[in-house]
């Protein structure tokens, strides 16, 4: 599917210390609705778009987003929404959404960043955080959206993330797929790398012990569907390939978000994307075209001694 990655604005309503975003880039401009119309035409003429991915900051924020919502449908493409659902807690605003983008060609994808709510919030910092997000999600899935649940891998909680499978399966019901991400470690995250970054050596154990319960889950007849993302073939036991999505890796059809640098204030087409298998022992490795690989700076912070290439 060709995707066109769309930014409007980098205002966020949490401060999380993970974010890829850098220091203060909710002071850039935001971008017209005009500009955006004009560059999703171009996309839409120029690589055959299929799809939009809404992201930000929080794309909820922005009062264009609804009209530009308008705009993508009129065009017939099919829509993600990456959000923290804070805004959805009304439920007024989500109706009104809804009445624009009906829900068989729209996805929202939510992060919740721990099962444990103090831990959360210590990763959004904004009190309540936990609660609200979850209340958000609810009304998603209740009005027939199809909903992600997204948790990233981080230093700070990956011990947790068999016990945060756990509680996946008990809060939300088998309809809402459950991603599993190794994050681009940029912006405010590099600069708390030493709380955010961890080696795929030391967060695997606990990746592949969520997904043993995965496994059993379905075994005792539940049908959610489960990605993992952003991990190398070589970093994973084979018995757990099956998880493993290879999406990221591809080409992004087009790409527009707010910038403060003027010569690259423009729209991106056909750009390769920052994850994939662009390290040199993935070079020779016998699995280097069905592998996903990683981030490039997850390359950068740990080095290639983090791959094992398949012969």
């Amino acid at each position: 599917m060709r995707t066109a990655y769309f930014s409007m604005s980098f205002d966020c309503n949490e401060k999380c210390i993970f974010c890829p975003c850098s220091e203060g880039a909710n002071t850039i401009p935001d971008i017209s609705l005009d500009e955006m119309k004009h560059c999703l035409d171009r996309a839409i003429e120029e690589t055959g778009v299929e799809h939009v991915l809404l992201s930000g900051g929080e794309p909820t924020l922005k009062k264009d987003l609804l009209p530009f919502l308008s705009y993508i449908v009129s065009k017939k493409l099919s829509i993600g929404i990456l959000s923290n659902a804070l805004k959805f807690t009304s439920e007024r605003y989500l109706d009104k959404m809804l009445e624009i983008t009906g829900t068989e060609n729209l996805e929202i994808t939510t992060a919740i960043h721990s099962h444990i709510p103090k831990k959360h919030e210590r990763l959004t910092q904004l009190k309540n955080s936990f609660a609200k997000s979850m209340q958000g999600i609810q009304n998603v899935y209740e009005r027939g959206v199809k909903t992600t649940v997204k948790y990233n891998v981080i230093n700070y909680t990956y011990r947790d993330l068999p016990a945060y499978t756990d509680w996946v399966f008990e809060s939300f019901p088998d309809d809402v797929t459950y991603l599993i991400c190794n994050i681009d470690i940029n912006g405010v995250a590099l600069k708390n790398k030493d709380m955010i970054a961890v080696e795929f050596s030391e967060s695997t154990p606990f990746v592949e012990e969520a997904l043993d319960k995965v496994i059993a889950y379905r075994k005792a007849g539940r049908r959610r569907n489960v990605k993992l993302f952003t991990t190398p073939l070589c970093t994973i036991d084979p018995y757990y390939w099956g998880f493993v999505n290879n999406q990221t890796k591809e080409t992004l059809a087009a790409l527009r978000v707010p910038t403060d640098v003027p010569e690259n204030d423009r729209l991106f087409l056909n750009i390769s994307s920052d994850t994939g298998t662009m390290f040199e022992p993935c070079r020779e490795c016998a699995m280097k075209d069905p592998c996903p690989g990683t981030w490039k700076k997850t390359g950068e912070l740990f080095g290639d001694k983090i791959l094992s290439p398949f012969q």
